[in-house]
């Protein structure tokens, strides 16, 4: 009768003849769980529209687990800082700075840059907005017959907006870069 053997014990059989992970491969499995798992919490804090508190979210976990969460996390909160959306980019510095209180005065700068962006595009579209209604105007074509009028898909739009936008896209990589290496 000792020859019936449970599911588990096939299975352990079938594990053992697979042969076990060597410790490279299991701390390179261990970190892609966490970054996993850093994936998940930046998706949950970025995407929430309530006010969530990235250190009690980072709270459940501890040791070498823990640090290799934050360690990932930091890096996709970063990469969330651009020009795309300030709310979900001020969301994102706001995280770093919870999780590391000192890099303060480094997140301040990225965030008057991001001010900067917005404010100088919402400039850009007004002078090119007025030039083209003065245009259209001198054309005799005014009132209800120009409504709305695309700004952003004209040349002059587009020319002045890349003159601005480049300087200011390299100023954050280099922020954020600063970031990464920690100098702050």
């Amino acid at each position: 009768m000792s020859d019936i053997k449970s599911a588990w014990e096939i299975a352990q059989e079938r594990a053992n003849r697979l042969g076990k992970l060597s410790a490279e491969e299991q701390k390179q499995q261990e970190e892609q769980e966490c970054r996993q798992i850093a994936a998940g919490i930046a998706q949950k804090y970025l995407n929430s529209s309530e006010t969530q508190d990235i250190a009690t979210m980072l709270d459940k976990y501890s040791g070498e687990g823990k640090r290799l969460i934050e360690l990932a996390l930091f890096g996709l909160l970063t990469e969330a800082i651009t020009f795309d959306s300030q709310t979900r980019a001020e969301k994102a510095a706001q995280g770093i700075v919870v999780m590391k209180p000192k890099s303060q005065p480094l997140i301040g700068r990225i965030i008057d840059l991001l001010t900067e962006y917005h404010q100088a595009g919402k400039t850009i579209k007004k002078e090119v907005e007025t030039r083209t209604k003065e245009v259209l105007h001198q054309l005799r074509i005014s009132g209800s017959a120009i409504g709305e009028i695309n700004i952003e898909a004209g040349p002059q739009w587009q020319q002045n907006w890349q003159r601005v936008r480049r300087p200011l896209e390299q100023q954050l990589d280099a922020l954020k870069q600063e970031l990464h290496e920690g100098k702050f």
